[in-house]
């Protein structure tokens, strides 16, 4: 092979990999523009949350059904089982308004980090609406104030936090929580 002949093929194998390496970066680029048409897709047919929606999604938890029928949430290192009169009765009051929030007290004894809730309560409710709902504060017993979030939006709201911080100071074994959908839940405090 003679030095001319080396050197064509080196060019033309430089520039196979030039052409690897350009359809590779074209690859990505479409992949990423995907990715973003599908974020903007989501963000303006998500609901009135947009892509708080998603973000909240990713951190809340779907129920589980026991053996026992009880329904069940586990959500890090926090456990809640729901009995199933309860259950039935948040499905109930969720379905009531979708459109608004609502709030209730849960109640029943904690062993660790599970939470067994046998009861609830519903506050004297002030206002509610679609961002928000005004009531009495659960009662020191409660384990869990829980309110509504309509639309999936799991997300956990600063008010939300600085009224479970209040609560925490009354009951520092209460966990705060959302329901976000019929089925799904986030806690936080």
């Amino acid at each position: 092979m003679s030095h001319d002949e080396i050197i064509k093929e080196e060019i033309h194998r430089f520039s196979n990999e030039e052409h690897i390496e350009e359809k590779k970066n074209h690859l990505w680029k479409i992949i990423l523009g995907i990715i973003l048409l599908i974020l903007i897709i989501l963000y303006f047919t998500s609901g009135p949350f947009g892509l708080s929606n998603i973000i909240g999604l990713l951190g809340s938890d779907k129920v589980e059904f026991k053996e026992n029928g009880n329904a069940e949430i586990k959500i890090r290192n926090i456990n809640i089982e729901f009995s199933q009169e309860v259950y039935a009765e948040l499905q109930k009051k969720f379905n009531e308004d979708p459109r608004n929030e609502f709030k209730v007290c849960l109640f029943g004894k904690k062993n660790d980090n599970i939470y067994y809730i046998d009861s609830m309560t519903v506050p004297y409710v002030y206002d509610e609406s679609l961002v928000s709902v005004t009531s009495d504060i659960c009662p020191k017993e409660a384990l869990i104030p829980l309110h509504s979030h309509p639309f999936n939006n799991c997300e956990v709201s600063e008010t939300d936090k600085v009224s479970q911080a209040y609560f925490k100071q009354i009951n520092n074994e209460s966990v705060g929580a959302v329901m976000c959908a019929i089925d799904r839940f986030i806690l936080y405090g």
